[in-house]
């Protein structure tokens, strides 16, 4: 073999090493940016539904309207947590919407942050692991509503985007129940 045609094919390789190291970044990039994109989603909806709970604040008592937020398809469940009574003796335990118990949404530290005291927080979107931030606030007069109930937390599964709720206007309270 020449000289030259060795030389030749190192860089042949050389060349589909390089090659191939550009397509494993470009599909990494690709995968990080819709992962970006979906954290965008909800916090953009999650931004939403903030605003919403205080325009309803603002609103005459049983003023309501759907909550038409859309989430990503790999969001399981969306929950509200009650942080403006969390105490009050009458206050049940909370519900999963269209679903039998919690176990459906997938995460099992979910239902120790509903649980815990902490008055940080009161908007958790499930799985947890999946997106870097998964708890928000809005404001604490956002009370979880189940059949005529304030609840501890209520929370939505995510059915193809949409969650089925109504925020309503209760005086004191802005309302989320279910549709």
């Amino acid at each position: 073999m020449k000289k030259g045609a060795t030389e030749q094919t190192f860089i042949f390789i050389f060349a589909l090493i390089v090659a191939a190291m550009i397509l494993a970044w470009g599909a990494k990039t690709i995968l990080d940016l819709r992962n970006k994109a979906e954290q965008v989603q909800i916090g953009d909806a999650i931004e939403d539904i903030k605003e919403m709970a205080i325009t309803y604040y603002n609103l005459e008592e049983g003023s309501s309207s759907p909550i038409e937020e859309r989430f990503p398809n790999e969001v399981k469940c969306i929950c509200f947590k009650n942080v403006f009574n969390p105490r009050e003796t009458n206050v049940r335990n909370g519900v999963l919407i269209d679903g039998n118990n919690l176990d459906e949404c997938d995460d099992n530290r979910l239902e120790a942050m509903l649980d815990s005291s902490a008055l940080e927080y009161n908007i958790f979107i499930t799985p947890f692991h999946k997106y870097a931030v998964t708890r928000f606030s809005a404001i604490k007069q956002v009370v979880p509503y189940f059949n005529g109930d304030e609840v501890r937390y209520v929370c939505f599964k995510n059915n193809k985007g949409k969650i089925d709720a109504i925020i309503e206007s209760k005086g004191d309270r802005v309302y989320i129940k279910g549709a």
